[in-house]
C-alpha cells in the first residue's frame, strides 16, 4: 500500500503544483529506499505474488516518469534506478525471473531513451565472464554499506554481485547490447556528417560521450560463449569468425561499425577505436 501512495505522488508530478514542490522527488527517494531494504529482508524470507507484482508495477510507472523529466537531477535519478535495479533486484537471489526480465527490459528503456550511461554499464556488466568481474566490496567496507542513492550521489559505481538469473537474462541482454552499440555509432557517424555539413553540434556532442564510454568497455570487455552465440549476426561465416573471436566475440560483431568509426574527427574516438582493434588483433595473435 505504501509502495502505491508514493507511486501516485511520483506520477502525479505534472499535477497539484508537486512539480514545483519537488515532493515527488521526496517520494521517490522514499521508495527506492523502500525497495531496496525490502529486498535486503527478502533473503530471510518469503514473499507471495503480490509484492512482485507491486513492485513491478511501481517499477514501470518510475521508468515512465523518469523518461519525461527534464529537470537538472534527471541523471542522478536515473543513476540510482538503475543501480537499485542492478545492484539489489538482479542479485537478490528470490527475485523471479519473470521480474528480473521486467528489470532488464527498464534498463533498456532507460539506454534506448537516451538516459543511458549507468544502464549500458549495467549492461556491459550482465555481458561480460563473471571472471572478468571487478571483485566485490568486503561487507565491512565502507562503500558496501551505503545505499544505492548514497553511492550514486557520491559518484561511486560499485560492482556488481553475482547474478543468480544472469544465464537466462542473456537471450534479452546480449542482442540488446550488441544493436544498441550498433546503432548508437551508426547515429554518431550520421550526426558527425550532419555537423560537417553545417548542422547542429549538440546531438553530435552527446552522442560522442556515449560513443567514448561503449568503446571504454568494449576495450577490456570479455565473454563467454553464450554470449557470443547469442550476440552474432544471422550469416553462418559472420558466426564462425565472432565464434573465433572467443571472449572477444562481441567486439568481433561490431568489427563493421568499429571499422567505420576508425577514420571518425574526434581523435578521442579514434584512439578508443584504435586500441579496441589492438585488444582484439592481440587476442587473436595477429601482432
Amino acid at each position: 500500500m505504501l509502495c502505491q501512495v508514493l507511486t501516485k505522488l511520483i506520477c502525479y508530478k505534472g499535477q497539484l503544483n508537486l512539480h514545483h514542490t519537488c515532493l515527488w522527488k521526496l517520494a521517490l527517494e522514499a521508495l527506492f529506499y523502500i525497495v531496496e531494504d525490502s529486498l535486503t529482508c527478502l533473503e530471510q524470507c518469503e514473499v507471495d505474488d503480490r509484492y512482485w507484482d507491486a513492485l513491478a508495477s511501481s517499477l514501470s510507472k518510475v521508468a515512465d516518469v523518469l523518461r519525461l523529466t527534464a529537470d537538472d537531477d534527471a541523471g542522478l535519478l536515473s543513476q540510482v534506478f538503475s543501480n537499485l535495479l542492478m545492484q539489489r533486484l538482479l542479485v537478490c537471489t528470490k527475485t523471479p525471473i519473470a521480474m528480473a526480465e521486467r528489470a532488464v527490459g527498464l534498463l533498456q528503456v532507460l539506454v534506448r531513451d537516451g538516459m543511458g550511461s549507468p544502464s549500458l554499464r549495467h549492461f556491459f556488466a550482465l555481458c561480460e565472464t563473471e571472471a572478468a568481474q571487478a571483485p566485490e566490496p568486503s561487507e565491512d567496507s565502507e562503500d558496501a554499506k551505503l545505499s544505492v542513492a548514497s553511492a550514486a550521489a557520491k559518484g561511486l559505481q560499485a560492482p556488481v554481485a553475482r547474478i543468480p538469473t544472469r544465464k537466462a537474462l542473456l537471450s534479452t541482454a546480449a542482442p540488446a547490447l550488441v544493436n544498441y552499440v550498433r546503432n548508437l555509432f551508426t547515429r554518431y557517424l550520421q550526426e558527425e556528417e550532419a555537423r560537417q555539413r553545417g548542422g547542429s553540434a549538440s546531438s553530435a556532442l552527446h552522442q560522442a560521450q556515449e560513443v567514448r564510454l561503449a568503446l571504454n568497455h568494449l576495450i577490456r570487455l570479455e565473454v563467454d560463449e553464450a554470449v557470443v552465440a547469442l550476440a552474432a549476426p544471422n550469416s553462418e561465416k559472420a558466426q564462425m569468425a565472432c565464434q573465433l573471436a572467443g571472449k572477444k566475440g562481441l567486439v568481433m560483431a561490431l568489427l563493421p561499425q568499429l571499422s567505420a568509426l576508425a577514420p571518425s574527427g574526434d581523435p578521442e574516438v579514434r584512439k578508443l577505436v584504435r586500441e579496441v582493434l589492438q585488444e582484439l588483433a592481440a587476442h587473436l595473435q595477429l601482432t
